[in-house]
């Protein structure tokens, strides 16, 4: 959670960084159209170039904030990447933003579907005593990708402790 809460700060503390130069820049270069005279193309180019950047900077903060909030949100509670997309997106953000949030969080580890997926696994099982089949049931029903699902391995290294027979002769005493 602080190492979360540390990338949040980064974000904000180097996106103000970066207005105030740009803003800086801006003031400069709008301060050097009255040394060529009031020239009206150098004045066009400026306002050009100015209007460019501002453009870019837009983008730039919308994917910034779009990771700050895909942070706080994957920080309250994990997500799956397209319940994340969709929250994003009920948020108001552009589909690109929201790309690069996502792919972001994937670069860092914070959105990580096979470890959330692995623990969803375990939960059903155990206190659930769900079977295999409706464990992928209510993991497609979770949101998780059809490709993410269909990688699960039950005999696998992370899955292999569980015991899904005595689970079955659990429910069925539970049952009567």
């Amino acid at each position: 959670m602080l190492q979360l809460l540390t990338e949040i700060m980064k974000i904000i503390t180097l996106d103000s960084i970066k207005d105030d130069a740009l803003q800086e820049l801006g003031k400069d270069r709008v301060g050097t159209d009255a040394e060529f005279g009031g020239d009206t193309d150098h004045g066009k180019a400026i306002e050009s170039n100015l209007s460019d950047k501002a453009a870019k900077k837009g983008r730039k903060k919308a994917e910034d904030s779009a990771r700050v909030v895909a942070l706080r949100i994957i920080g309250y509670k994990d997500n799956t990447e397209s319940a994340l997309r969709r929250k994003l997106r009920e948020r108001g953000f552009e589909k690109d933003a929201v790309d690069d949030a996502v792919e972001y969080l994937k670069k860092y580890g914070y959105l990580d579907e096979s470890r959330m997926m692995i623990a969803k696994v375990r939960s059903l099982a155990k206190n659930k005593l769900y079977g295999k089949p409706r464990i992928t049931a209510e993991l497609r029903r979770l949101g998780f990708s059809a490709e993410t699902v269909a990688s699960l391995d039950y005999d696998g290294e992370e899955l292999c402790d569980i015991d899904f027979e005595e689970s079955c002769r659990t429910l069925l005493l539970k049952l009567g």
